[in-house]
């Protein structure tokens, strides 16, 4: 079946059907230098291990004391910790040292078995209520974005269609920039709200309370990418 498009964004947003597609697989290094030019690369690192294997390619000297480093790098919270009382006691020194955080994962909930927890943004904001100054790269800021569409050069905007399972970053981000925008909800962290399953589509009227809550509306829903 061919996909629906849905044209202007008026009234409930239509079915895509799922579709294979490619996911750019590069880190995004040269983004993440643009966003700490000029500073000694050395950063205190804030994140779950499994971040690791895509740091190690910026050429960033990690660091443990916060005396030693020149920014935060936050990518991530490690789900086996409580937040709060793991990191807070190394941004608290950060702080002291107006260190700036770059927070490279802006999703403020995600969802853990079954669970909405902190995410990484939320942590970010936290420090900028503080007072510390706080750097964001990745969705919905326009940086990487950008980066995402040098990347499929020869494409314009109008060709290319953004997807994700979050309104406030994933589909907002990619609206603002002037992309089309599809939400996969079934298995995301609107899951509870709309009371889906991996694979599912909420019915209609779920669907629009979502929307009006978050003042955000996709062009395209996807039940999921097969």
């Amino acid at each position: 079946t061919a996909p629906c498009h849905q044209g202007p964004r008026r009234g409930p947003p239509r079915c895509l059907n799922p579709c294979a597609t490619r996911q750019l697989s590069e880190p995004n290094g040269r983004g993440w230098r643009t966003a700490v030019a000029g500073k000694p690369r050395r950063a205190l690192y804030v994140g779950d291990q499994h971040d690791l294997e895509w740091i190690t390619p910026l050429g960033l000297e990690l660091v443990a004391d916060a005396k030693e480093a020149s920014f935060v790098l936050l990518t991530s919270i490690d789900e086996r910790t409580d937040p709060i009382g793991a990191y807070l006691p190394a941004l608290t020194r950060a702080l002291d040292l107006n260190l700036p955080l770059l927070c490279a994962n802006p999703d403020r909930s995600v969802l853990i078995a079954g669970e909405l927890r902190m995410g990484s943004g939320t942590l970010a904001d936290l420090y900028a209520d503080l007072g510390g100054t706080v750097l964001w790269f990745g969705k919905p800021h326009p940086a990487v974005y950008e980066l995402a569409v040098e990347h499929l050069r020869g494409l314009g905007k109008t060709r290319i269609c953004a997807l994700g399972d979050a309104l406030e970053t994933d589909i907002k981000g990619a609206l603002d920039q002037g992309l089309a925008a599809a939400l996969v909800p079934g298995g995301g962290v609107h899951r509870l709200e709309l009371g889906t399953g991996f694979g599912e589509l909420p019915d209609t009227e779920a669907m629009e309370a979502l929307l009006a809550r978050h003042g955000v509306r996709p062009d395209f829903l996807l039940a999921a990418l097969r």
